[in-house]
């Protein structure tokens, strides 16, 4: 049988978890949340923002934080 899942992305303050976490009560669906790219960047590169960033540091931000939602989802597969 094939999972559904559903992702929701966007800018920080418009609602994302209080949406999530209201379509993961209907649905039945489990809610992962993810850190947020912001949260990641202070970890991985202190001091540095977004605009100062070149592409290799992009790319890396964006690596991690889908290595970390594979994880995240992997545990979630191994609870059940």
């Amino acid at each position: 049988m094939y999972k559904r899942h559903i992702v929701i992305s966007g800018t920080y303050s418009t609602g994302k978890t209080t949406t999530t976490t209201a379509l993961s009560i209907a649905t039945g669906i489990p809610m992962i949340n993810a850190l947020s790219a912001r949260e990641i960047l202070t970890s991985l590169y202190p001091g540095l923002r977004f605009q100062d960033m070149n592409m290799k540091e992009l790319i890396a931000l964006g690596l991690y934080r889908f290595k970390e939602r594979i994880k995240a989802e992997e545990n979630l597969i191994t609870k059940k």
